[in-house]
């Protein structure tokens, strides 16, 4: 930590708090670019793939990041044109750009493939018991909103029509009636509350 600051300090880059705000950003966080461990430093993926990425390019440099910084003061205190503030801005993208697309068909073989995101979603509260033909079913507890009680499942599990409100999503009470029903879903059979059919004419669906 103190040898990034050190580094920061020497090559004049930002105010002390841009200085201390610049490695926390890079040392901590989802998109730290480097870990701490026992008084070293190695490279997190993020920063293993943002150095391959901007290999060679301008805005990697520290007199790149140091100039930007510079013009960005001076532009602060009305002695340069944004226009040419922009300007730079801009060349610097124009010239890292096709780099960084090229340094990306690097990174399969320095780093491999990319690690697929399974999507967690939240475990639906499930109820179950037998139809009245003996099948042994579980289905969600909650529909729309609204949470069966006790006396609902037993009825709905009977094979008996039930009544409850809701609210939709703009906040207006409906009435809603249903029995419970095997269904399907994307070639998936399930169990499950269903609504009468005028439930949905009447909410406009």
């Amino acid at each position: 930590m103190k040898w990034l600051m050190n580094y920061l300090q020497q090559h004049n880059i930002g105010t002390g708090a841009t200085r201390v705000s610049t490695v926390s950003q890079i040392t901590s966080g989802p998109t730290a670019l480097l870990k701490e461990r026992k008084g070293q430093f190695s490279m997190t993926d993020v920063g293993t793939i943002s150095a391959i990425l901007t290999e060679g390019t301008i805005i990697s440099s520290t007199n790149a990041t140091k100039r930007l910084l510079t013009l960005m003061d001076q532009v602060g205190r009305f002695e340069l044109p944004p226009d040419q503030l922009l300007m730079t801005a801009t060349q610097t993208v124009e010239h890292d750009l096709p780099l960084m697309v090229a340094n990306a068909d690097k990174l399969r073989q320095l780093v491999g493939e990319p690690t697929k995101l399974v999507k967690k979603y939240p475990q639906k509260a499930k109820t179950s018991g037998k139809t009245k033909t003996g099948e042994e079913v579980k289905f969600n507890q909650v529909w729309g909103g609204h949470r069966f009680t006790a006396e609902e499942v037993t009825a709905l599990l009977a094979g008996e029509e039930i009544k409850f409100q809701i609210k939709t999503k703009r906040g207006k009470p409906m009435a809603v009636h249903g029995k419970l029903a095997q269904q399907t879903y994307k070639g998936h059979k399930f169990w499950g509350f269903k609504p009468a059919a005028d439930v949905f004419a009447r909410s406009g669906k």
